[in-house]
């Protein structure tokens, strides 16, 4: 890919997937997105629609980190 690629930038690994980022000859800017099977899971979770957004909030902190839950007003929102 790297002949093929007009610039490559290094592939980030993160608990919810892999991702990498590229310019295509013409100069466009690609990205390919791996997801982990955390990731695939959260996204079945949140597709039932049977969750609260204080039950989808509770999710993303205890498997991705309290750094991606926010709530100035109290409350809990994935950011």
């Amino acid at each position: 890919m790297r002949s093929m690629a007009s610039a490559t930038y290094p592939s980030r690994t993160r608990r919810w997937g892999h991702h990498l980022n590229f310019r295509d000859p013409d100069g466009i800017a690609l990205e390919f997105d791996a997801p982990t099977d955390l990731a695939m899971k959260a996204q079945r979770v949140l597709a039932s629609g049977q969750m609260t957004l204080e039950e989808i909030a509770a999710f993303v902190a205890e498997r991705f980190g309290p750094e991606y839950v926010s709530g100035s007003d109290g409350s809990s929102q994935v950011i």
